[in-house]
């Protein structure tokens, strides 16, 4: 079980380069597909 609760272990070292780094990766690979799902559904990008 202590294994499964590690993510809550706060006394590890983050790396703040990589989890910025890889948050900008994510969020510019989903607008593009927020305004795909939009177009698709027949609404305008601005309501997602």
């Amino acid at each position: 079980m202590k294994g499964y609760l590690n993510i809550f272990d706060f006394s590890q070292k983050v790396n703040y380069k990589t989890e910025i780094l890889s948050g900008l990766t994510v969020a510019l690979a989903l607008v593009p597909e927020a305004v795909a799902f939009a177009l698709i559904a027949g609404l305008s990008p601005l309501t997602t």
